[in-house]
Formats: structure tokens, sequence, C-alpha cells
């Protein structure tokens, strides 16, 4: 029971079971009927505006509930019946949709089958989507028996799935749409209340709209329920839920719908295209468990039979064979195109070039793709012949094969001597007149112009051979001999080689079957071989006089041989060897490590790295050793000269004061 404000609360909850038990006076014959009898009266009270609901509890009116009740009635009152109908017709038509399948799959290949909602009232329009047409009691008035007849009336061949709403409860479905919508707009209206009364009204309103959210939903179920499914004709799909009743209604429609269908139904289709990209095109539809003469195929023949000897484009074949009342796989399309293509039956072209089978296999769209009846047939002996050709020429290929890989022949010989031939000096090679001819010829044509040019095609690929033999190593002896000329640049006994080198580079002899490069690179690495070596002996002379130097210092001879060693390594005074120079890769090697211009700084720099060794030793020897920088100076008379060493006779006299040895550096 509700308390007083302020009160504390008694344990006892207004809710249904609680009132039924403060009712009960016989406690055996009471219960049951009180059980049914006050859940009702509370309703009715309720929706007088007496009592609040708050969840399963129940209050008095208050002064805020009051004012949402006489909201809600405010809002019920305002809503139309066409609202109501509009929310009525909204809601059973998403509760279709809900239960529509996007597809249902047809066959052992399981193709799926869209299926398409019709509302209107006119039957559906022929298409490669089922159609699942409603006709609803509540919209446009077809009862139960005027929908059996429209589904006899379209006949026992129809790809239609008809769906039949009937009107059931109308004024009480309708009543509770109402109450739903009101309790609705009255919640967006009256907002959140800040206190107590108005957030209780609040709560009341959210349970009477889930109250009546609950009601409509127990009227939709009840109309799905006895919703009605039929096929044309009159048959009945079977299946409890709406759902199972429509998908078993498409299976049985998608097989009125292609009725064609069952003789491309094999889900290894995408096992016939495999075999033919891996070569077998002759008994590529033993994948499917056919074993005969491949134009005696169903699928076969009836898509042969599309193709004219002027040209098909293959998206007009594509579109009668994949689209009702054939619906095949798209597998089985493109399998026999395969097939027909390699088995030298039709000809394929993509944007008007021909076109092999594995370019047409890539295809994801046919837009581009035209397709034609072959007029001439290879003989047994032509084969053999095209095959032998082929296989000197560097493609392997079989009788179904032929004519792609006479493109591919020619054009690799093409590839071949544009890779082999480039600026000067490699050579410009011209194509044969052959090649193009080849190119140009469609179908089996293609072959019989390959054949006419064995002879000219044979010799050309063997001078190929010939020069992709040389190409290699004649353009890596090019390659040196550029890199030793520019390190010989400014070597007067190069001039003449480095000249041969520029004229040489002019022509196009570099693959000539005289080697003219070779000798030039030999000329070259001469020269600065000779160079190198001069440059090496002049600095490991320079460096042993430096040792030698060193040698006649006092803090030098002080020091043990270990520690000369490891000072002569640390300043780079050390015997670096002499340059390996034995071929024209070590030369090349030996130049590219140290240039020739560098070894001028190099053998500068041997006294610096002397002294600075000498330095590192007096200071080994003498650890209080000073230093003192010989400062720079512009001098212009006697005068200046004597200030200047008056200086630094101050500098070095100081720094002897401090320290037994002075280092004097410049």
């Amino acid at each position: 029971m509700s308390t007083l404000k302020g009160e504390p609360p008694i344990g006892i909850r207004a809710t249904v079971d609680h009132l039924v038990d403060l009712l009960v006076e016989d406690l055996a014959n009471d219960g049951t009927a009180l059980r049914q009898e006050v859940p009702e009266v509370l309703a009715a009270l309720t929706d007088a505006g007496i009592l609040q609901q708050d969840g399963d509890e129940y209050r008095l009116q208050t002064a805020a509930g009051r004012t949402w009740d006489e909201a809600f009635r405010r809002h019920s009152a305002q809503l139309t019946d066409s609202e109501i109908s509009t929310e009525r017709d909204t809601r059973l038509r998403g509760e279709i949709e809900k239960a529509l399948p996007i597809s249902v799959p047809q066959g052992k290949a399981k193709i799926a089958r869209k299926l398409g909602l019709h509302t209107d009232s006119a039957p559906p329009v022929a298409s490669d989507t089922i159609p699942v047409w409603l006709r609803s009691e509540w919209d446009d008035g077809t009862t139960t028996k005027q929908f059996e007849d429209l589904a006899r009336g379209l006949g026992s061949d129809s790809p239609v799935v008809l769906v039949h709403f009937p009107r059931v409860q109308a004024q009480a479905f309708a009543a509770a749409l109402r109450n739903q919508m009101a309790a609705q707009r009255t919640l967006d209206q009256q907002g959140i209340p800040q206190d107590d009364e108005g957030k209780q009204a609040r709560r009341a309103m959210e349970t009477r709209l889930s109250r009546t959210q609950g009601q409509v939903s127990d009227h939709i179920r009840d109309i799905l329920s006895q919703a009605g499914v039929q096929l044309g004709g009159g048959s009945t799909p079977t299946g409890t839920a709406l759902r199972d009743r429509i998908e078993n209604g498409a299976q049985s429609a998608a097989t009125r719908l292609f009725h064609k269908f069952d003789v491309a139904d094999d889900a290894r289709w995408n096992q016939v295209i495999t075999r033919i990209k891996k070569g077998s095109g002759a008994d590529a539809l033993k994948a499917v468990g056919y074993d005969a003469d491949p134009e005696q195929h169903p699928v076969v023949k009836e898509i042969l039979g599309r193709i004219g000897g002027a040209g098909t484009p293959a998206s007009e074949v594509e579109k009668a064979v994949l689209s009702d009342p054939f619906g095949w796989p798209r597998d089985a399309l493109m399998g026999t195109i395969g097939v027909l293509l390699d088995n030298g039956l039709i000809r394929a072209t993509i944007n008007g070039s021909d076109a092999s089978t594995s370019q047409i296999l890539s295809q994801t769209r046919l837009g581009t793709v035209n397709l034609r009846r072959e007029s001439t047939v290879l003989k047994t002996a032509e084969k053999i012949a095209a095959r032998s050709l082929l296989s000197k020429l560097g493609v392997t290929a079989d009788n179904e094969s032929l004519v792609p890989s006479a493109e591919q022949a020619v054009i690799g010989l093409a590839q071949r001597a544009d890779s082999i031939g480039g600026p000067a000096p490699l050579p410009d090679i011209a194509l044969p007149t052959s090649i193009e001819q080849v190119k140009s010829a469609s179908g089996n044509d293609r072959v019989h112009a390959l054949l006419a040019a064995k002879d000219e095609l044979a010799d050309f690929a063997d001078r190929l051979d010939i020069l992709e033999k040389r190409r290699q190593s004649r353009f890596e002896t090019l390659v040196t001999a550029r890199a030793l000329s520019s390190a010989a640049a400014h070597l007067d006994g190069a001039g003449t080689t480095r000249t041969r080198l520029e004229a040489f580079e002019q022509t196009r002899e570099l693959l000539s079957d005289m080697d003219q490069i070779s000798p030039i690179a030999t000329d070259l690495a001469s020269a600065v071989r000779e160079a190198v070596s001069q440059a090496a002996e002049a600095v490991e002379q320079a460096r042993q006089a430096a040792v030698d130097g060193l040698g006649h210092q006092s803090a030098w001879v002080a020091l043990d041989s270990d520690k000369q060693q490891h000072l002569l390594n640390e300043h780079n005074l050390a015997p670096e060897g002499k340059p390996k120079l034995g071929d024209t890769d070590a030369v090349l090697k030996a130049v590219q490590q140290r240039p020739l211009t560098s070894w001028d700084a190099v053998l500068d720099a041997v006294p610096a790295r002397a002294a600075k060794a000498l330095e590192a030793a007096v200071r080994l020897t003498a650890p209080k050793a000073g230093t003192v920088t010989v400062p720079t100076a512009t001098l212009n008379s006697a005068e200046d000269v004597e200030a200047y060493l008056s200086d630094l006779r101050s500098k070095l006299t100081e720094a002897l004061s401090g320290h037994d040895t002075v280092i004097v550096k410049g």
C-alpha cells in the first residue's frame, strides 16, 4: 500500500499479487477468480485515470499524474484514423520485410535467387527476382477467399509467392496502436520532470507505453500466425513460421522461374575452369561427369548456338543464359566458353584484339568481349607442325591453345628483341615482317600465318639466342670501360683509348661477332693500373721516410716497439701493402676505393701524420709536457719580426716554467 509522504514504507506494495492476497477471504475458492478479475479492474482504473501504474505497482493518481493523463487523452483524441492505418501498415510491412529472406539457394550449385517484395495491386512483372506479392485485407480489402482465387488464377507455372494478411481484431488492434502512439507522444512532449510526483507520473506513462507495445506486438503475432502463403496455382508451401513458408515457397518458385536450370546445375563448373587453365581443355568437361564430344553437351550446345559467324557480344550470351528461363551458374558460362576456345570452335577478342583463353577466363565482366565461330579448321599435320615450331620459339602448346600460343610466340620474339637491343652501342634489332602478319591474323588463320613464316621466325630466334648470350658479359665490360675512362680522365696515357671508347659508343657494334669493347677496357685498365702503382709507390716512400725520421727523435726511441707500432697504426703510418691490380675488375675496384685524384692528398698528409705521431710519443715519455701553438701573423718589418719573436719567446719560457718539455705546434 502507498504511504503518506514522509512516512517510512510498511513493506506492502500495491501489486496485483499483494492486492489479491489482501482481498482473499476464502483461500480455497477466491484466489483463482481474483487473479483473473483484479488485473482487469486495475487496468480499467488505470485507463480511467484513477490509478497510476509504475512498473508492477499501482498508486492513486496524483496532480502531476492527472496532467500526464490529460496529455495522453488529448494526444489519443488528436490521432486520426489515417494516422493509425498508416502506422499499422508500416508495422505490418516491416514484419513481412523481416520475414523475407534476401535469397534462397537453388540446386546443387546453390545459386542464390533473390527475392523482391511486391505490394502493388497489379501482378508482378517477370524478372530474374522471385516476386513475393503481398495482399492484405487491412490495406486493399483482399479477403482470404479472394486471395486463394488470385493464387489459383496465376497458374501452376507462375513463379510468384503470394502472402496474405487477414483482418483480425481490427478495433482492438487500432485501439492498441492509438494508445501506444499517444503514450509515446506524451513522453516526447512532457519531457523529463524534476519533482518526485512528476518522475512518478513519467514512469507510469512509460509503463503504459510498455503495456501497449506488448498489446500491439500480440496483435501482430496473431496476424502473422494466420497469414496465408501460396504459390501460383494454389499450392501451399510447408512450414510453421511465416519466414519458413516464404522460403520454402521461394524454393519452388525458383524452379518455376528457371525451369531450364537443371542441365547446368552442377557445383563443379569451377573445376572445368581450373582444368582449362591448366591446359586440359580437351577433357575439361570430365569435371562435371561428361566424357563425350564437347559440342554435344547441352550447355555447350546452347551457348555455341547463340554465337554467330559474324561475331556475337559475349554480354548478350551472358544475359541470355544467366537470366530466366536458364539462370545458369556464371562458372558454367565461363567454363563453356573456355571449352569452345580450347577446342578451336570459337575465337574471342577483347576491345577488338584477339584474346587467349586465359585472358577471357580472367574477365570479371564481358562487356568488351566478342565471340565468333571459327570457319577455318586446322589439319592434324598442321597442328603437329605448329606445336613443333612453337616449341622451338620457346612456347609450349597443345592443340587447344595453338591460336593464343602463336600470338604469345611472336610477341615473345618482339619482347626479346626489345630487351636485347637499346641505345647505342647496343644494336637496333629490326623485326621480321612476318611477326606483324601473325599478330594481325585471328583464329586459326593466325596459326596458318605462323607456319607460313616458319623458316624466317626460326632463323630470327636463333639469332636472338646468340645475341642474348653475348649481351650480359659485353654490357658489363662496357660499364667497366666507362668507369675506367672516367677514372683516367686526367691521365695523358689514356687519352687515345678514351677517344676510342667515345667513338665506339656511337656505333651499334656492342653485340657484333667481333668483341670490340674488351680490348678498350683492357687498355684503360693498363693505364689506370700504372697510375695507381706509381701513386702508391710515392706514398709508400714518403711514409717510410717519415717513419725513418721518427727513429731519430729521442721521444720515439724511448718507446718500446709495441707502443711505436700502436702509434704508427693509430696515425696511418703503418705499411698498407700494394694495391691489388691483377685484372681489369681489380683495377676498377682499386680506383673506386681510392680515386687517382685522392692520392696527392694522401701523400701530402704523411708529414702531418708523422708530426702527430711524434707529439703522441712525447706525451707518453713526458706526461707533463706542455703545448705551445705558434700563432699566425702578418709581418711587414724587422720590428714586427722582433716583436713576434719576443712574444713567442715569452710564451715558450712561460710554458717551460711549468713543464719539463714543451711541444711547439704550428
